[in-house]
């Protein structure tokens, strides 16, 4: 066989071999899952099956240690990370307390915790590793006289008021009035190398104004008393807002 004849079926050959190997030798794109490692000063992951961990670029914010991701591999420029293979946090909902019970907690002053019982889901939440969070606290609250001045505080654990302090917003009336309401939201972070599993306090206390009792309370027909969490973002994702927050962790 002349070389003429031969050079076509040995460039063939050729050819498929190189396919063959061509993901093996980094040479095709590839769609494939993996495991993020860390998120503080450059993301690195663990693809499925292999054991080391390499430098990531994240299309996609709020990445967590311990997220089961989608990585592009586009050689030789780089891996990016496209999408979350599981929803699980990557939706950043976590969820909270709620009560429809009516009178939650009454106090003449001192701090005073809903008590487990008066909520109708009390969940122990997650928070990943150098996460930032965002909460939501609204429901209903009651003066016993004018111009009583309350406020209204979020702290990590259940049924608590010496549980770390995570936000509080203060809120008065000039007339007394059978129901008022409250809405606001706070900002906290996880500032551990490690996942902080708790549960989230809600709590009253009066601040100022005249004696008598102040009360949170929780209606379906005029405010349940919600406290919600979700996770916004990472340490290296929002700078700005890291610098003075408390830390659940």
């Amino acid at each position: 066989m002349s070389l003429e004849q031969e050079a076509p079926e040995l460039i063939s050959v050729g050819t498929q071999t190189l396919v063959d190997r061509a993901g093996s030798l980094g040479l095709i794109w590839r769609l494939t899952p993996a495991t993020i490692d860390n998120v503080i000063g450059g993301v690195t992951a663990t693809c499925d099956g292999d054991t080391e961990s390499i430098g990531m670029f994240s299309l996609v914010p709020g990445l967590y240690v311990g997220a089961r991701v989608m990585v592009q591999q586009v050689p030789p420029s780089g891996n990016y990370i496209v999408g979350y293979l599981d929803p699980g946090n990557s939706t950043f909902n976590f969820g909270g307390n709620i009560s429809t019970q009516g009178t939650l907690i009454t106090t003449a002053g001192a701090e005073a915790a809903v008590p487990s019982a008066a909520w109708d889901s009390e969940p122990s939440i997650r928070f990943p590793a150098h996460g930032v969070f965002k909460l939501h606290a609204a429901g209903g609250w009651i003066q016993t006289a004018d111009q009583q001045l309350v406020a209204i505080s979020v702290r990590k654990g259940s049924a608590t008021t010496s549980g770390t302090f995570l936000w509080a917003s203060r809120f008065q009336a000039a007339q007394n009035f059978a129901a008022l309401t409250f809405d606001f939201h706070g900002y906290f972070v996880n500032r551990t190398s490690a996942d902080v599993v708790s549960q989230l306090s809600l709590t009253i206390s009066k601040v100022a104004g005249a004696a008598g009792n102040v009360s949170l309370s929780g209606s379906a027909a005029v405010s349940p008393c919600v406290l919600s969490v979700e996770q916004i973002g990472t340490l290296s994702s929002l700078p700005s807002l890291i610098g003075d927050l408390i830390s659940i962790g």
